[in-house]
């Protein structure tokens, strides 16, 4: 019987969300607890952002195709945006600005 088969798409989810919160707890503290720009609270939100949309991914399981269609796609792209604020904070002073 192949591997495939036998996962369950609940509880990879639950994992896959379980993990996000966790890092996003972890990396939020951090940020948080020393005032830096570095990126790091940026980078938590997206996580956070990331980790919510597991559940709406899951609302396809219980009978809402439509709302979590939309609601992923507002999600994802958010995270994406924080991660890439996260990224920029994190290099802006650390490499030099490109010649205009």
């Amino acid at each position: 019987m192949p591997l495939l088969s036998q996962l369950d798409l609940p509880t990879l989810l639950w994992v896959a969300f379980m993990t996000n919160a966790v890092l996003a707890a972890a990396v939020l503290f951090v940020g948080g607890r020393w005032w830096t720009d570095d990126g790091l609270s940026a980078w938590g939100w997206g996580l956070a952002l990331h980790a919510i949309s597991y559940p709406v991914f899951a609302l396809r399981l219980h009978g809402w195709p439509g709302a979590s269609v939309v609601i992923y796609n507002v999600l994802v792209p958010g995270m994406l945006a924080l991660h890439a604020l996260a990224v920029w904070q994190f290099q802006r002073h650390r490499s030099p600005p490109l010649p205009m």
